[in-house]
């Protein structure tokens, strides 16, 4: 899911609906760190939390190059959803688009 989350960042970035490219490329870092999450933990459901900061402490990876660009996108959970469409640039969403796309890819990999 969190793949086809990173494609409708893309598709809406392409519609220039700003806000809701980073509401999607939140959402796909999220799923992913929830993923590790479960996959770590023998029974329960993830935690409910949009806080990808307090997300990385609950799971056991070394993402600590990863911290800056997570604390970044982290609030933008909830400021995305009532962001004003010229909040962000083009190259913010560049970035966090990219950023997102690189560190799924990398969670990815580290699924067992």
């Amino acid at each position: 899911m969190a793949q086809e989350d990173l494609v409708a960042a893309e598709v809406l970035f392409e519609s220039d609906l700003r806000p809701q490219t980073v509401f999607y490329s939140h959402l796909a870092v999220e799923k992913m760190l929830k993923a590790h999450w479960v996959e770590q933990h023998e029974e329960g459901f993830p935690p409910r939390t949009h806080d990808l900061m307090e997300l990385l402490g609950m799971v056991k990876l070394d993402l600590s190059s990863w911290r800056p660009f997570l604390a970044k996108l982290s609030p933008e959970a909830v400021a995305s959803r009532y962001a004003k469409p010229d909040t962000y640039s083009q190259q913010a969403l560049a970035e966090y688009i990219q950023g997102s796309k690189e560190l799924c890819a990398l969670l990815l990999q580290m699924l067992n």
